[in-house]
């Protein structure tokens, strides 16, 4: 099963009209109740503080490029049209650290955005859709309790 888009997963059947594209599974279709698809991307970068209301594409996002083209254009969105500027994500802003202008800090993503491609592995599989699961730990993993080798259910 080859994942080709970045986004989030969910049941072809709560999606409007995915593209074929979207299944990870080409044998399967709308019509069957176990299909999964790639959606649009509920990562909380593109929620906290108040970036939802961001009009950005939130995807998904077929190449790579496109996924962090739309990072960047949410970041300068919510710069440019919010007045309270937004921290960067997982920096903690304490005394004598950085905290650019934003005018700063649009240039800087302006700047990225004009080399972000040049700057990524032209080997595929450096770039390549993978699934992954944020908050993995022992307890969002659910196992059958009849067979311990099983996993009935994941979580969160």
């Amino acid at each position: 099963m080859a994942i080709r888009m970045i986004g989030s997963l969910y049941h072809a059947k709560d999606l409007p009209s995915p593209t074929p594209d979207q299944f990870p599974d080409p044998e399967k279709s709308t019509n069957d109740e176990t299909a999964f698809v790639v959606g649009l991307i509920i990562h909380r970068t593109f929620f906290d503080k108040k970036r939802d209301s961001a009009e950005v594409h939130r995807g998904p996002c077929p190449p790579v490029e496109e996924y962090i083209d739309s990072r960047i254009a949410r970041e300068i969105a919510c710069i440019s049209d919010s007045f309270a500027y937004p921290g960067q994500q997982g920096l903690f802003r304490g005394p004598g650290q950085h905290c650019p202008s934003k005018e700063l800090k649009i240039k800087v993503l302006q700047d990225y955005l004009k080399v972000a491609s040049k700057v990524l592995s032209s080997d595929p599989a450096l770039s390549k859709p993978t699934l992954w699961h944020g908050d993995l730990h022992a307890e969002n993993i659910f196992v059958d309790p009849s067979d311990p080798t099983k996993v009935s259910n994941i979580i969160d």
